[in-house]
């Protein structure tokens, strides 16, 4: 079987959902991260995710911070951000909307990130996100979607790109 010509627009895409994902992911980690270090408590956020999340234990502020769900529970985070960078580029590349205004993507974004933040705090998680803040987890998201739209948008302002993925 032949390999796939070289194709700067698929190639350039492909980029642009991994780089979105990973600055997105990235981003937030570290937002994270500040925040629960001001509040004395570091890498207590990505741990009770993965404690919550991928070991099905109770969230609750007081759980020992874990490492180990640290380093889980990123590479889960990045995956999903660069799924959502992907998701974010192609939705671009078909959308007229999406390309010319440039503002609609990153409210977009926002909101699948507060519904899903909704779905996890009501049916997957209950709780979990009472014990994280509210407010954290929408400042987060604010950026997340942020990040991913600018990255976005900028991968693929070229006119050659509007006819991505044809």
């Amino acid at each position: 079987m032949d390999p796939q010509p070289f194709s700067p627009t698929r190639d350039r895409a492909v980029f642009a959902a991994i780089l979105s994902g990973a600055y997105a992911s990235a981003g937030v980690a570290l937002l994270f991260l500040a925040l629960d270090a001001f509040r004395g408590d570091p890498f207590l956020t990505p741990s009770l995710l993965g404690s919550t999340i991928l070991l099905g234990l109770e969230p609750a502020a007081d759980l020992p911070v874990r490492l180990d769900m640290v380093a889980l529970y990123s590479i889960v985070h990045l995956v999903a951000f660069v799924a959502l960078g992907a998701v974010a580029t192609f939705a671009t590349s078909r959308l007229e909307l999406l390309r010319r205004r440039p503002i609609v993507l990153p409210l977009i974004l926002f909101a699948v990130l507060a519904l899903s933040e909704l779905l996890v705090s009501t049916v997957l998680f209950p709780g979990l996100i009472d014990v994280i803040g509210l407010g954290r987890v929408t400042l987060a998201n604010a950026l997340a979607a942020w990040i991913v739209g600018r990255i976005v948008r900028e991968a693929l302002a070229d006119e050659d790109m509007l006819s991505l993925m044809d």
